[in-house]
């Protein structure tokens, strides 16, 4: 009996050994035990499995579609919208792959002539987007719809290859939505009593509002007999897209006199592109002529001394209603304001005049210059110098000296040497003038010779003291023959006899050209 049981134990633990998953964690799912190895090792025997790879995803492109909800409000029977069509994956595997569109009536069909538009967008890359873009064509039905008659429609994503289920049916809608009221103005400046000035520039206001938010074509207009078809001008036309107040600087023009009355308006008519429109005027307001110019004459004012055939600077400042159309004349009085004679016309309004006195000019020493700034319509105002200024003759113009002829010698070359053995040595050194004018000659240029050193090696030395006239420019060869004697054959080799070559006479610019000199060096030459 003890035995049989001993034999059942035994048995259990060999079955537990090979089935059993050994584990000291309370989590172990991921560890397994080799079988059978504790018997022979003592030991468990342990490892981690490797993971299976995970299941690429599928590409998840998704579209979205901007405006998701649009209005267009209109008159025009042709509508044009566009949706832009965006995918917004951020993969580049989400390709967005064949994609159509399609666009259908919710409402208002009656009013449809037809739709145009292109179905297939084609593919979309994660994160970029395309344009869908249709014309929609309204009736005559339309055109005489009320305001604030619709016409809807759906455009929704019909076809796309990479995750259908994700993205067809993807919808926007659109309304169009019928104006046909008219839009409001009011003038709000001028509003009546103003008083302006012609070369002035208004500033007219006015508030329009245009129904269904339509840009609006503004015309401004002006009457001079109180709206009622006196001399109308027209001042500007203007494109509106503002709601609410806007302005316009008028420049009042000049030279036409139905301007210049107390009973001016301004018209406004603000039109929408339905046609409708709407008109408003101003109260009577009235243009007058500006008051003349204010000038000052600021140079010459008095003291100035000015010779005839100078150019002297005349300054003015004229200052009013647009100083920049005024002309300035400029007069000129020689005895203090009794008489005048205008030196400038037409001139700009810069404030500065360069005047080249006339050389017959009358003199004086009570000159006045007078400044007239004028409008174009007529206005004008004036200054002149508070004092009077002197306009007198320029002093003689002496002749100048002529300068005297200065020939300028030079001797080439200046220093020299000779190596030789022979006792007859020719030489010979050129005499430039350097100076450059013609009249600088250089007159009877006679020369010397002289031995600084060694004469006892020369017995005689042959040359022709004149030169003669070098005129500028020019030069002339002075030569000369040296004779050495019988010493300097028996002289020992370096020996040396040094000569003074220099210049005696001159007639034309004898301090400048006597006692230029050169030398000459003869060295005993070996052999």
């Amino acid at each position: 009996m003890k035995r049989s049981i001993l034999i059942l134990c035994v048995t259990l633990l060999l079955v537990m050994a090979s089935t059993t998953v050994w584990s000291s964690r309370s989590d172990f799912s991921d560890i397994e035990v080799s079988q059978g190895n504790f018997f022979a090792t003592g030991e468990w025997e342990w490892y981690t499995p490797t993971p299976s790879p995970t299941p690429t995803e599928p590409p998840r492109p998704s579209l979205a579609l901007d405006p998701n909800d649009g209005e267009v409000q209109t008159c025009s029977n042709i509508v044009t919208h566009i949706i832009s069509v965006s995918n917004t994956a951020d993969e580049p595997k989400d390709l967005a792959l064949n994609v159509t569109l399609g666009v259908s009536i919710v409402k208002g069909d009656t009013y449809v002539d037809h739709i145009d538009y292109e179905p297939l967008i084609g593919d979309i890359p994660a994160g970029e987007a395309r344009d869908f873009s249709m014309e929609i064509h309204l009736n005559d039905l339309w055109t005489a719809a009320s305001s604030g008659e619709e016409v809807k429609l759906l455009i929704e994503v019909t076809g796309e290859d990479n995750w259908p289920e994700q993205n067809v049916g993807r919808q926007a809608h659109l309304t169009i939505v019928k104006c046909a009221s008219s839009p409001s103005v009011e003038v709000t400046s001028p509003t009546g009593g103003e008083v302006f000035y012609i070369a002035q520039k208004a500033t007219i206001k006015w508030e329009a509002t245009s129904a269904c938010d339509l840009p609006l074509t503004v015309d401004i207009d002006f009457d001079a007999n109180s709206g009622n078809g006196g001399y109308p001008y027209h001042i500007a036309t203007i494109e509106q897209n503002q709601q609410g107040e806007n302005t316009y600087d008028w420049l009042i023009p000049w030279g036409n006199p139905y301007l210049i009355s107390e009973h001016c308006r301004i018209r406004i008519t603000a039109a929408n592109p339905c046609g409708l429109s709407a008109q408003a005027e101003s109260g009577d307001f009235c243009p007058h002529l500006p008051p003349p110019p204010e000038v000052v004459a600021t140079s010459p004012n008095g003291g100035e001394n000015w010779l005839l055939g100078e150019m002297h600077p005349i300054t003015w400042a004229a200052n009013g209603i647009s100083p920049e159309i005024m002309a300035v004349d400029i007069h000129l009085s020689p005895d203090g304001g009794v008489s005048w004679v205008q030196i400038a016309a037409n001139e700009e309004n810069d404030g500065i005049f360069d005047w080249a006195i006339p050389a017959d000019a009358p003199v004086s020493d009570k000159a006045i210059i007078k400044i007239i700034a004028t409008y174009p319509f007529g206005v004008s105002g004036q200054d002149s110098s508070d004092n009077g200024f002197s306009l007198g003759e320029p002093a003689p113009t002496l002749e100048p000296t002529p300068s005297p002829p200065m020939p300028s010698l030079s001797l080439e070359p200046a220093d020299a040497q000779i190596e030789t053995r022979s006792n007859s040595v020719t030489y010979v050194i050129s005499v430039s003038n350097s100076a450059g004018e013609p009249e600088d000659l250089a007159r009877n240029v006679t020369f010397c010779v002289s031995v600084t050193e060694g004469d006892e090696y020369v017995r005689r030395i042959n040359y022709q003291p004149m030169v003669g006239d070098i005129p500028a420019g020019e030069a002339r060869d002075f030569s000369m023959e040296i004779q050495l004697n019988s010493r300097w054959t028996k002289a020992k080799v370096g020996t040396e006899v040094t000569l003074l070559i220099e210049v005696t006479g001159e007639d034309n610019w004898p301090e400048n050209n006597i006692g230029k000199a050169a030398h000459l060096t003869i060295i005993r030459k070996k052999g």
